[in-house]
């Protein structure tokens, strides 16, 4: 099962089956220059039932190699996964939330209880 989430962190930015972006037009695309904005834009339409569009949000600023380095908005789109029933992608964007903050402890915990779990 390990190979498969290495597999999909290699494109983390398609497992929701969204569609792809250049790189180098994501940030355009989604419109939002800084974590913070994405972020309280994704719990609002979160809030407001809109959870898939939050998803593609968080997926569309990660397509960004320039933004694709924050492990909070990396765990956070691994939550919203999750809840959405996408446990490979949740695990994908725990993973690479590790590899960027190896001792972020609690998206360990959350990690671990999800693979433990799958």
């Amino acid at each position: 099962m390990h190979d498969k989430v290495n597999q999909f962190l290699l494109k983390p930015f398609h497992l929701m089956n969204h569609t792809k972006f250049n790189s180098n037009n994501a940030k355009s695309a989604v419109g939002i220059s800084d974590m913070r904005s994405l972020i309280e834009t994704c719990e609002s339409l979160q809030g407001s039932g809109h959870a898939e569009q939050a998803a593609q949000l968080y997926g569309d600023w990660l397509a960004d190699e320039q933004q694709a380095h924050s492990p909070l908005v990396w765990f956070n789109y691994g939550a919203l996964l999750q809840s959405l029933g996408n446990l490979t992608g949740a695990m994908a964007a725990y993973e690479q939330c590790l590899r960027l903050k190896p001792g972020f402890r609690w998206v360990f915990a959350v990690f671990a209880r999800l693979v433990l779990n799958s």
